[in-house]
């Protein structure tokens, strides 16, 4: 839990929403360290839906109006910039697991860059 709470502190932002896997145990993590602890997510972003699992989903709301999946769990499993996913969509693996952002968590411009050239390789 110290680990926890030490990388949640060295974060630069104000908000932050807990979305949980299989691999955390929610009873045991302090509420005053998130804004919300949830399953799953959406929000809106410059007019973009944003859906967020841990799991990667084959099918999410507004899929085919251009709203982006972001999951994790498949421990860099559909590696960013491949179009190959097996659901098609804005899908990405945001995993902190990833090679791709330095272990780190994703930036907003970086997956809005990513998910750009997914879509110039792809009909959504």
């Amino acid at each position: 839990i110290n680990r926890l709470i030490n990388f949640r502190d060295s974060l630069n932002v104000s908000r932050i929403t807990l979305v949980t896997g299989n691999h955390d145990i929610v009873d045991l993590i302090p509420p005053r360290m998130f804004e919300e602890i949830l399953p799953y997510k959406e929000i809106n972003v410059q007019k973009r839906m944003i859906c967020m699992s841990h799991y990667p989903f084959a099918e999410w709301n507004k899929k085919f109006r251009g709203s982006w999946m972001l999951h994790s769990h498949s421990h860099y499993g559909y590696k960013p910039g491949h179009t190959d996913d097996y659901s098609g969509g804005l899908i990405l693996d945001v995993g902190m697991d990833n090679p791709d952002c330095n272990y780190s968590p994703f930036s907003y411009d970086q997956i809005s860059e990513i998910m750009k050239w997914k879509k110039s390789q792809t009909d959504i």
